[in-house]
């Protein structure tokens, strides 16, 4: 066989490409839509699922007020107030680490 465009030989598609390219061709128009609308339902399902498991969050977002004073160890173990601060602008960030 060849290209009539370039007088190449035609590529032949083989193993899992012809499969399921004769596959997805054979089928009638109004099955291939209900494919692609099912995959496309499930790609939306599986979206779904992912944003639910997000945690949320337990606050909202209170910006620019005083944060509640607590205290905590620090890395060496000495007892750290939030109170000490006081005056300066704090960023507080608590990560959750598995380490």
């Amino acid at each position: 066989m060849h290209d009539g465009a370039m007088g190449l030989p035609a590529r032949r598609a083989s193993g899992w490409d012809a499969i399921t390219r004769t596959a997805f061709h054979n089928m009638s128009r109004r099955s291939r839509i209900g494919l692609i609308a099912f995959l496309l339902l499930l790609l939306v399902a599986a979206l779904v699922a992912w944003k639910m498991t997000l945690p949320k969050p337990q606050l909202p977002f209170a910006s620019l007020e005083p944060a509640p004073d607590f205290t905590l160890n620090d890395q060496d173990g000495k007892p750290f107030t939030l109170s000490s601060l006081r005056g300066a602008r704090v960023v507080l960030v608590f990560y959750r680490g598995y380490w």
